[in-house]
């Protein structure tokens, strides 16, 4: 599986970091699921901290942290437990889905329905 390109990668953080400013998907979590993601996507700072810096503010290996981040985007339905990873396509599918409709807005063209 190929990663994602630097610009995929920093669509899908923003688009998280604006779901995850709303109060209602916060409240739903533990305190310790609230600062790894607040770290994790600059919620606090506006700096999104590397998996090393929040397993040094818990004490915990990186490997931790990266479960800790998962299981709250799961807790949260932000993404969805599968077979394997959520895989790349799936990313790029949201990816296009939210430029497709950016597009749409910005020309405001009418959709087809």
């Amino acid at each position: 599986m190929k990663r994602l390109t630097p610009i995929e990668g920093s669509i899908i953080r923003k688009e998280l970091r604006r779901i995850l400013k709303q109060p209602k998907y916060i409240e739903e979590l533990s305190p310790r699921y609230k600062v790894v993601l607040a770290l994790r996507y600059g919620l606090i700072d506006g700096k999104n901290h590397t998996y090393r810096d929040c397993a040094f503010v818990f004490s915990v290996s990186e490997t931790r942290v990266n479960q800790l981040e998962k299981k709250a985007l799961l807790a949260l339905g932000l993404i969805q437990r599968s077979v394997s990873r959520y895989s790349e396509w799936q990313l790029r599918e949201y990816i296009n889905k939210i430029n497709a409709q950016n597009l749409i807005n910005a020309q405001n063209l009418p959709l087809n329905k």
